[in-house]
């Protein structure tokens, strides 16, 4: 009889809950009154267009994670954003309650509203290599030694990925043919400067594809004319934005000491090496030492992608910035002896370390690490602005350069305490 009774009451039970869910059709567990979710997510699209406008910058979109649900807690940043031609693809880190942490991403993204980003694997990491190609898809490289060394000498063990297409090019670079591995109208190389190949001299690698895949190979391609500007040693190679180019920079000095340093820049085509065009920079480091020279890195120049900016750290003051552009025929001084910000986290207690550095028009920006401060460089100094886009705990997580102006990621804390909301928004400042 006990039995009879427990299950009546489990039928009460079932019936009450049947009952209690066909009342609350109205999609109110967020606790918005009724509002369903879907419109309570618009209304913050609607709200962050509104405070964005009226701070002076323009909204592009707000990204979710999980679909934008509003019942657990959910975490979106946008940690890489890409732009060409107007067109906005990024990568992003994303919290959930189910999934933990994992790395997503949109190509070509449209709308205010984005909540549905691909997953990328264990290939997607903001700590590779990572740019949208010539096609619209994403290409992920991936060094052995786990993230991408840019302006020394180069990564080893280099695969590449193409998540848009799943391919996956299954032999690594060797060892031996450290440089930087970048694909280029669908035939990848590795440019090395040769301090750690097995020529140990300047050399390009290309990657033949072979039936079987075990015979896969990397074909050698000496570069004399690199060898004859002087003794080379760190380097940098980056299409720096470009679909159709690879540029490489690198310093060298003479056989006597390294005084009388200079800088050089080539592009390349997938056929051929432009001249090499030099400039001297002064002392750049000591001459027996691997570690203290001058460190060249290329970044993306929006407003003519054929002309790269490139950031060297001096090897004496790594907190000290000096800044060239590569205009295919010369190497023009942007600025010189441009210190870090004081504000900077240092993790060694000394060197001061940024996330990014954006350029635009007349502009350069600089972020750390979400960071509530974005930097612009006037004259030699850095003024911090875009204070008024930050309320709270808000953060600046990325920077890209337009040819108009600056698109910047930011962390939006939506809700706090036992159930956290943050979304991922892009933002736009024109110059």
């Amino acid at each position: 009889m006990k039995y009879k009774h427990l299950f009546l009451l489990m039928a009460l039970i079932g019936i009450l809950a049947s009952c209690d869910l066909l009342s609350s059709g109205d999609d109110s567990t967020d606790g918005t009154d009724g509002t369903s979710g879907g419109d309570q997510l618009a209304k913050e699209v609607a709200d962050a267009k509104a405070f964005y406008t009226k701070q002076g910058a323009q909204f592009k979109f707000r990204v979710y994670a999980f679909n934008g649900d509003l019942n657990n807690r959910h975490e979106m940043y946008l940690q890489k954003i890409f732009e060409r031609n107007g067109k906005i693809s990024f990568i992003s880190e994303s919290w959930t309650t189910f999934g933990g942490t994992s790395f997503t991403y949109k190509i070509n993204a449209s709308g205010e509203l984005i909540l549905d980003p691909t997953i990328g694997g264990n290939q997607l990491n903001p700590a590779n290599e990572n740019e949208i190609n010539a096609e619209d898809q994403l290409v992920v490289y991936q060094y052995g030694s786990g993230a991408v060394t840019h302006g020394a000498y180069g990564n080893s063990r280099g695969v590449m990925h193409n998540l848009s297409t799943q391919k996956i090019q299954q032999t690594p670079m060797n060892n031996s043919e450290q440089g930087y591995l970048l694909n280029l109208k669908g035939k990848s190389y590795v440019f090395s400067m040769g301090l750690n190949s097995n020529t140990g001299f300047p050399s390009l690698y290309t990657f033949v594809p072979g039936v079987p895949p075990a015979a896969d190979r990397w074909d050698l391609t000496d570069l004399p004319n690199f060898k004859n500007v002087g003794i080379n040693f760190t380097n940098d190679a980056s299409k720096a934005g470009n679909p159709n180019k690879v540029f490489w920079t690198w310093v060298s000095y003479d056989a006597v000491n390294t005084t009388n340093g200079k800088i050089h820049c080539v592009s390349f085509d997938g056929s051929n090496f432009s001249a090499i065009t030099s400039k001297s920079i002064g002392p750049v480091g000591e001459t027996l030492s691997m570690e203290k020279k001058h460190m060249p890195v290329l970044y993306k120049n929006p407003n003519n992608l054929d002309q790269p900016y490139i950031v060297v750290r001096r090897w004496n003051n790594q907190n000290i910035l000096d800044i060239y552009k590569y205009t295919g025929t010369a190497i023009e001084t942007v600025a010189e002896g441009v210190s870090l910000p004081t504000t900077l986290p240092a993790s060694n207690g000394v060197t001061r370390e940024y996330k990014e550095i954006a350029f635009t028009g007349n502009n350069v920006y600089l972020i750390a690490r979400a960071d509530n401060k974005l930097y612009r460089l006037k004259g030699k100094d850095w003024e911090v602005i875009g204070q008024n886009l930050l309320t709270g705990e808000n953060k600046f997580t990325a920077i890209e350069g337009g040819a108009d102006g600056l698109y910047l990621g930011i962390s939006y804390l939506l809700q706090n305490g036992n159930l956290i909301r943050i979304a991922g928004d892009l933002v736009f400042l024109k110059n």
